[in-house]
């Protein structure tokens, strides 16, 4: 397997040697460590795990790492990038991070010493040479004190949620073209109905959801309510069917709030889990 992994402290190769040999679990002298700006003629290829470190700015995290671990009868069979970060941050005493793909670039993984695992915005602070720092963790993390601590919305908005509902409402209807306004309605329901998934669900699997992007939602059920009047009388049926449904389900996983707006059944309503809102416990 190969990996790119970071750690929030600064290893020396020896430290690293070590670590790496007790994360893969060979001796020491099957661990081929050395800086990228190093020499490489001099490294052993061979070796079970070869490691090429590069040292970051200071001020942000310690070192990024890529790691190779062949495939042979004493590294771990199926070993995987994260399973590796768990191991190497456990040994080697530091918090290390690894890409939370197939989010955006900026999404990853930390991994503490200790074990605890959350999501986490990587940024480059380009007013200080281009430092690797932690903007922000879903969970507070030791190594990390600077960080916000947040529910990261674009981790949410980028994920997967099946919608059957938008699915049936997009295939019967007979001119979906970018622009039309059954496109425009299509995108709406599948706004919506991504919160009632995540509502059905318990708001699975992070079991938190944030205020703001729960407004942002009912604003999208607020532009379906004019929507329908302005789609072609084939789309209608079709509409009325899907916003139907959702409503239901809608209704289902959510409680009673207090609120002065009775023209919007839906802001009459909230989740049953309490939403983030950042400065939150």
């Amino acid at each position: 397997m190969t990996g790119d992994l970071l750690t929030v402290g600064v290893l020396t190769p020896g430290e690293l040697v070590d670590a790496l040999a007790g994360a893969v679990g060979v001796p020491p002298d099957q661990v081929d460590v050395a800086d990228v700006d190093g020499d490489q003629e001099a490294r052993t290829w061979d070796a079970a795990v070869l490691c090429t470190y590069t040292r970051l700015p200071a001020g942000g995290l310690g070192l990024l790492l890529d790691v190779y671990v062949a495939e042979t009868e004493t590294t771990p069979a199926g070993l995987t990038e994260a399973e590796l970060a768990r191991r190497l941050a456990a040994r080697a005493g530091t918090t290390v991070l690894y890409s939370a793909q197939p989010f955006p670039p900026s999404a990853y993984w930390a991994v503490t010493a200790d074990g605890l695992v959350t999501r986490a915005r990587l940024l480059d602070d380009d007013e200080d040479g281009h430092r690797c720092i932690v903007h922000a963790v879903e969970t507070p993390v030791p190594d990390l004190p600077g960080a916000l601590v947040t529910v990261l919305p674009e981790i949410l908005r980028e994920e997967r949620i099946e919608v059957p509902v938008t699915d049936a409402f997009t295939a019967a209807v007979p001119d979906g073209s970018a622009g039309s306004e059954a496109d425009a309605a299509r995108v709406d329901l599948l706004l919506w109905e991504r919160l009632v998934r995540r509502l059905e669900r318990d708001l699975a699997p992070s079991g938190r959801y944030r205020a703001d992007l729960y407004e942002e939602d009912l604003a999208v059920r607020d532009e379906l309510e004019v929507l329908g009047a302005r789609l072609p009388e084939a789309c209608v049926k079709p509409f009325r069917t899907a916003l139907e449904q959702l409503d239901a389900l809608f209704r289902t996983h959510t409680v009673p709030a207090e609120s002065d707006d009775k023209g919007r059944w839906w802001r009459a309503r909230r989740p049953r889990q309490p939403l983030w809102t950042d400065g939150a416990e």
